[in-house]
């Protein structure tokens, strides 16, 4: 039987330790929705205004409303420019790597990333556009 296609993806992170993450996927077929849970430390530990976690290769991708002053100065005013950074979080060591950070002038205030065919592709709030990055792996 093939794999069923992932139509959306959930996360809730569990704050009673150890940290918890619990996946919750949805497919196309009735009947057939798919449960996970990664145990882990703390991996959002130190990350500012952390939103929308993906999972890729064991590790969590986190965007980071790094400077919160700028970001809901941002939400006020979309013209004035909130950061965007983008961390893959190993969810058993805690230990991030930076994959992408701007002041905002590229892409302001990424809300979302994820990796695909070795691009990083990152959307934001307000601007009807992606940014899409080649990595190396």
């Amino acid at each position: 039987m093939p794999p069923a296609t992932i139509l959306k993806i959930s996360v809730w992170i569990l704050c009673n330790p150890p940290l918890r993450l619990l996946v919750s996927c949805a497919s196309r077929r009735p009947g057939y929705p798919v449960y996970g849970e990664i145990e882990a430390i703390n991996p959002a530990k130190g990350i500012k205004g952390p939103d929308n976690i993906r999972i890729n290769n064991g590790n969590l991708i986190i965007t980071s409303h790094s400077k919160p002053f700028k970001f809901i100065g941002h939400v006020k005013d979309k013209s004035q420019k909130s950061p965007s950074l983008v961390l893959s979080v190993d969810p058993h060591t805690g230990k991030s790597t930076r994959l992408f950070y701007d002041d905002g002038k590229l892409i302001s205030a990424a809300s979302v990333a994820l990796i695909f065919n070795n691009q990083l592709v990152i959307g934001q709030i307000f601007e009807p556009f992606i940014w899409l990055l080649d990595i190396q792996r």
